[in-house]
């Protein structure tokens, strides 16, 4: 399509010169033909693989830490010993809806200060007596415990 000047005027989406339909009173064609493929690339939602079974099991221990932390916040205010039991029932109850594995005791220290960075172990028994360390470590002088670690006692 070109102007009394000879200037070229650029094509509508639905200009009356492409073919398949007929045109419509606002100047196009109807059905509208389809437009040029693009060359750019789709703009398409990042697909991940589904998770291996190392990787739920590392869900359940950022699950487990963050459970833990929750509770260790309500159980502790801000005494200068952690509580032993309350710290032992505390773990228990978080492994086991975490990793869906009964455990049969957890054995923390008697003694642990709170001391802001220290870190320390607890003994976790589990019902077929395998035995594993889980490393915590106090954030803060409220006793805001995190678990850094669950790993088979050597």
């Amino acid at each position: 399509m070109q102007s009394v000047s000879g200037a070229a005027q650029p094509r509508s989406v639905f200009s009356p010169q492409r073919s398949g339909g007929e045109v419509n009173s606002g100047g196009g064609t109807w059905p509208p033909s389809p437009q040029p493929a693009s060359r750019a690339p789709a703009l398409l939602p990042r697909v991940f693989p589904a998770p291996s079974g190392r990787k739920k099991r590392f869900r359940s221990l950022v699950l487990l830490l963050a459970t833990l932390l929750f509770g260790v916040v309500a159980l502790y205010g801000c005494g200068t010993v952690v509580s032993q039991e309350k710290l032992e029932d505390t773990i228990q109850a978080s492994l086991e809806s975490s990793i869906h594995e009964k455990i049969k005791g957890v054995e923390c220290p008697s003694d642990q200060s709170v001391d802001p960075g220290a870190t320390f172990t607890c003994e976790v028994v589990f019902s077929d007596d395998r035995r594993e360390v889980a490393t915590l470590k106090i954030r803060n002088e409220d006793a805001d415990i995190s678990m850094i670690g669950l790993k088979p006692k050597n």
